[in-house]
């Protein structure tokens, strides 16, 4: 497969939900666009549905010239393109390949966010949304710990991955959780 030295793969972060439109928009302005989409079930409170959703929750990857990069950021909904220290971030081809092999193979790829162990997160559904915790590795296994300040105790917990976003940076984060418990402290 040879490359379009001219042309490289980015990353652009969007508001959440605007990653279809995102898309279209793109397309329309004759950017090349690739969103990954994987079949999901979905439950709402009356029903069930199978949807095609992202499989990286707010992002849209794009093939574009220094050109095309610049216009690729106009569409509502984008938010920034991904980079360092002002350089936006090539995607090397492979690893677009590989997502798109991933999912034409069904391989059932599941997104899992990038946690590590003492990162700060936030429960975004079930009975438990809104509480804060962190993320411990607790006998080989990874817990959402949520602490009780005003009792001096702490729960460990198993929860889904994709029942958690991470907070950051956590060392500016001091407000209180949902419910009676408060946003988690690392335990020693």
């Amino acid at each position: 497969m040879q490359q379009d030295p001219m042309r490289n793969w980015y990353a652009l972060y969007t508001r959440p939900n605007f990653e279809k439109r995102v898309e279209q928009e793109l397309q329309k302005m004759g950017v090349q666009p690739y969103l990954p989409l994987r079949a999901t079930l979905r439950q709402w409170s009356d029903r069930k549905k199978w949807i095609e959703a992202p499989l990286f929750s707010c992002y849209v990857f794009v093939k574009a010239d220094a050109k095309e990069r610049l216009l690729a950021l106009t569409p509502e909904g984008v938010v920034r393109m991904l980079g360092h220290h002002g350089q936006p971030s090539i995607i090397p081809e492979f690893e677009i390949t590989a997502v798109k092999n991933m999912l034409a193979h069904d391989f059932d790829p599941e997104p899992i966010p990038h946690v590590m162990p003492g990162d700060l997160l936030e429960i975004t559904s079930g009975p438990l949304i809104g509480l804060r915790g962190v993320l411990q590795s607790v006998q080989g296994r990874q817990r959402f710990v949520i602490a009780f300040e005003a009792i001096g105790q702490a729960v460990a917990i198993n929860i889904e991955h994709s029942q958690m976003r991470k907070i950051s940076p956590p060392s500016k984060l001091t407000g209180r959780a949902v419910g009676t418990a408060t946003h988690a402290r690392r335990m020693a």
